[in-house]
């Protein structure tokens, strides 16, 4: 994890923003963004709450190969790939 404070938010609160890697049981390499906020009482945190996008932890779904072909005037075949 790579992690950066980004501000005293408020007296007593600090925000940190991160980046996390890592790969899934799958083999899927993942990367995301998160953002963290420590309240305080200039002794110890007294609360922790983080925020990131939990869908990036998803496995992505395979993707298909569709091809087709148009008839009118000269046949072309295109091919997209979609999830």
């Amino acid at each position: 994890v790579a992690a950066r404070p980004m501000r005293e938010a408020n007296r007593g609160e600090a925000v940190l923003e991160w980046t996390s890697h890592g790969t899934l049981t799958n083999g899927q390499i993942i990367k995301y963004n998160g953002v963290s906020i420590f309240e305080h009482d200039s002794e110890a945190i007294t609360s922790f709450r983080t925020y990131y996008d939990s869908a990036a932890l998803l496995p992505e779904a395979p993707r298909t190969l569709h091809t087709h072909s148009h008839s009118v005037g000269m046949p072309t075949i295109g091919a997209e790939i979609s999830s």
